[in-house]
């Protein structure tokens, strides 16, 4: 009877061991340095808990630990696309040349690209609204109604820049967010769309001059 209890509670404890690890959500925490922080010169370090006692003993919690080192030196022992994403990471720059075989790293710098694009577009968005400030203040005391209407156009042609090519909303849904009629955001996206690289003061005047 003994041998018997013994065995069930052996299977308990396995299938409740087996329920808790199968409960827990494998994680990672990924952490890149430009310094060597446990200074064996490795790339990559990687750590999963231990019981301090006996460290043999794992604990299957899921949860890993990888600290990168940008300034490893044992490249015979990782891959060659993990080195070149960490030199990309010591040296990145938009211009950097990255090798035509490493696909998830052009990935990677696509992204950083756009990502960049939106925070300049967001910096221009603001400056505009400070340009149209002043603007407002100088039609008020020279009685220039003309500049004060090109400037509020190249502002609104800079907000809607930044919602269609951006954000990729639909003239509706930036119409409906700027309080501007449709019509009129109707023809500053059919000129951002046609020409794209134009800057706003060019578009504002052709808008200005084809809507006299």
């Amino acid at each position: 009877m003994d041998e018997v209890l013994g065995s069930i509670r052996g299977e308990v404890k396995v299938a409740a061991q087996n329920l808790v690890c199968g409960l827990l959500i494998d994680t990672f925490n990924i952490i890149i340095t430009p310094f060597d922080l446990f200074g064996e010169g490795r790339y990559c370090y990687t750590f999963h808990a231990r019981c301090d006692e006996n460290p043999s003993l794992v604990l299957e919690d899921g949860a890993t630990r990888i600290f990168l080192n940008t300034r490893g030196t044992n490249r015979n022992e990782v891959s060659e696309e993990l080195i070149q994403f960490l030199e990309y990471m010591e040296q990145s720059t938009l211009d950097v040349d990255i090798p035509d075989t490493n696909g998830n790293l052009i990935k990677i710098h696509n992204h950083v690209r756009q990502v960049k694009a939106s925070e300049e577009i967001g910096v221009k968005f603001m400056q505009r609204w400070e340009e149209e400030a002043m603007w407002k203040r100088e039609g008020r005391e020279a009685g220039l109604a003309e500049g004060l209407n090109k400037g509020q156009t190249i502002n609104q042609i800079s907000i809607i820049r930044f919602q269609l090519l951006s954000k990729q909303m639909t003239p509706v849904q930036i119409s409906d967010i700027l309080g501007l009629s449709l019509a009129f955001v109707q023809q500053i996206c059919d000129l951002l769309t046609t020409h794209p690289q134009e800057p706003d003061e060019k578009l504002a005047d052709y808008f200005l001059s084809k809507n006299k």
